[in-house]
């Protein structure tokens, strides 16, 4: 038998790891939106290492892996803070739950890159699933694909052989406009295994 411990929603949406935490939650129908605080609760200074006085709250709010059908949006509570000494006003940031501006939480960026790679999913089907823009996804999947694996130097090792992809075009009649249709495909992918098979290469 399990050793069975309260309902956690940190635990749940793995909140420790962004440095947040829940301090409450709104469920309507599939949709909801959970309140976090930002672990990191250093108030000091950082001009002069005084410590500052809460001046303002605001509400940040990211887009979160959603659970089943259900989207999932932290709306995070961001202090902002002014010295009594020197007059200095800054803001929380909450840096391991986000990239910049990015309205995704890092691990909804990192959600959606696997579902296009691993999953095959379309990004019209993820931002569905997440309940955020087209564009918002798109973006998101992009930048950190070039991050993670584009400007990985070293994806390619460990393949010894690349096969010859040849391009092919042909043209035919169209029976409903009565013009030339071009057709540009790329076929035939095949890769040189231990000379078995002869690589076909394009001419250049």
């Amino acid at each position: 038998m399990y050793d069975f411990t309260p309902p956690c929603l940190d635990t749940t949406l793995s909140l420790p790891e962004l440095g947040l935490t829940a301090i409450g939650q709104h469920h309507t129908g599939r949709h909801l939106t959970v309140l976090c605080l930002i672990t990191d609760n250093d108030r000091s200074c950082p001009v002069c290492r005084q410590r500052g006085l809460v001046r303002a709250t605001r509400i940040r709010k990211l887009v979160h892996p959603p659970i089943g059908l259900t989207a999932v949006t932290l709306a995070i509570r961001i202090r902002t803070y002014t010295c009594p000494s020197c007059h200095q006003r800054w803001s929380q940031t909450p840096q391991r739950a986000c990239a910049g501006r990015s309205k995704l939480s890092t691990t909804a960026r990192l959600w959606a890159l696997k579902s296009v790679v691993i999953d095959k999913m379309s990004i019209h089907v993820i931002a569905k699933n997440l309940s955020t823009s087209w564009n918002t996804v798109c973006t998101a999947v992009l930048n950190l694909g070039r991050s993670l694996l584009i400007a990985d130097a070293t994806r390619f090792e460990g393949v010894s052989t690349i096969g010859g992809v040849n391009p092919w075009k042909w043209t035919h009649q169209c029976v409903l406009s009565g013009g030339n249709v071009h057709h540009k495909c790329v076929i035939d992918l095949e890769v040189n295994r231990c000379s078995i098979t002869q690589t076909r290469m394009s001419p250049p």
